[in-house]
């Protein structure tokens, strides 16, 4: 899964968006996550990341 889908997929439960959850730091590492999404997605390969909150992980995987 990628990153934008398990953020439409958040939206489409229509939980409040993760930022609201999340302390500043978290907050801070979710907005690297994004951007390393964002950039891994331009190349060949694959990527996975995850991000902790309210005690809770979540992670996902890209892969050609």
């Amino acid at each position: 899964m990628t990153f934008a889908e398990l953020e439409s997929e958040w939206q489409r439960h229509g939980l409040p968006p993760v930022e609201e959850l999340i302390s500043p730091a978290e907050a801070a590492e979710l907005a690297f996550i994004r951007a390393e999404s964002r950039r891994e997605s331009c190349r060949p390969g694959s990527f996975s990341a995850s991000v902790r909150f309210n005690n809770r992980r979540i992670s996902w995987r890209d892969s050609d």
